[in-house]
């Protein structure tokens, strides 16, 4: 199933972490570990977005 339009700047946010830590983390154990915060407030907001919308029912 595809992502819905409205979770776009989700996504975004997502993907401009990814990219920055990527350039600038060369190690990928400090990578995930500084990622994992972030990826944690993310799915949350998700989440909520899903269940307020009754997204993948």
């Amino acid at each position: 199933m595809p992502f819905p339009d409205e979770l776009g700047p989700l996504l975004v946010v997502d993907y401009r972490l990814k990219q920055r830590l990527a350039l600038s983390v060369p190690d990928l154990l400090d990578y995930g570990q500084i990622k994992a915060p972030a990826t944690e407030i993310l799915m949350a907001a998700a989440e909520r977005w899903a269940a307020g919308t009754g997204w993948g029912e």
